[in-house]
């Protein structure tokens, strides 16, 4: 393969970009599908608003009061909700939360609006 046939996948800048950088208060940075956070009001009044005002920006979110540890469970509820109502299942299993993560977790979900 040469330089010119250079594989992107989606990105996650502009309107339509396919995923979006959810950032940490520590500073880390999460990629995940932006259909996949539907869940969070607040996130989708974020795109929302930045292709309302047409903005070619990153798909970017910081979060200054979400940990990387709880964005990362925030992370793998927004995939697993996406996944089990996309299709069709006699039963959901419970998604397993650690009780030690319960109360950050709650703050998490009130800052997102999920």
């Amino acid at each position: 393969m040469n330089e010119n046939n250079v594989l992107t996948y989606g990105g996650c800048t502009g309107p339509d970009a396919e995923y979006i950088k959810l950032i940490s208060s520590d500073g880390h940075e999460i990629y995940i599908k932006q259909k996949y956070t539907i869940v969070s009001k607040t996130i989708k009044e974020m795109l929302l608003t930045r292709r309302i005002l047409n903005r070619g920006d990153e798909n970017a979110a910081r979060f200054e009061d979400i940990t990387s540890h709880l964005l990362v469970k925030v992370c793998q509820y927004f995939t697993f909700k996406a996944y089990y109502t996309s299709r069709h299942f006699q039963t959901v299993p419970r998604f397993k939360i650690d009780e030690a993560m319960m109360g950050d977790l709650l703050h998490a979900a009130n800052i997102l609006r999920c």
